[in-house]
């Protein structure tokens, strides 16, 4: 979809683009705004949205999050998921990045003002 916007009005699609958070965007947050997050994401979801990354992205994940929730995430970084389990986790991380830079507590992506 981004390939057609890209080739129909570039220009369009790149504004658009400023507004889409990816996953990406969750693993260049500071450490606190990460820290925020993983405090409100479910263990599992974390633990599945980083299974078979980089172990610099595992530690940084672990380091950030308190002794109790850096024991779940271990548990379940480890469990086998495939790309489907991997990507719904990694969208429920990005939904709860969203909600705390709604709330002012993280501060990736420009949000446009919601209707009245």
């Amino acid at each position: 979809m981004i390939d057609v916007g890209m080739t129909e009005d570039p220009d369009y699609t790149l504004k658009a683009m400023d507004y889409i958070m990816t996953f990406e965007d969750i693993l260049k947050l500071p450490d606190m705004e990460l820290a925020e997050v993983l405090a409100k994401a479910p263990p599992k979801m974390t633990g599945y949205s980083i299974h078979g990354m980089a172990p610099a992205i595992l530690e940084k994940f672990l380091k950030n999050a308190k002794p109790p929730v850096a024991a779940e995430i271990r548990d379940y970084v480890e469990v086998k998921v495939g790309p489907q389990e991997m990507g719904g986790a990694q969208l429920k991380i990005i939904t709860v990045a969203r909600e705390l830079e709604k709330r002012g507590f993280i501060k990736t992506k420009k949000i446009p003002a919601s209707p009245p």
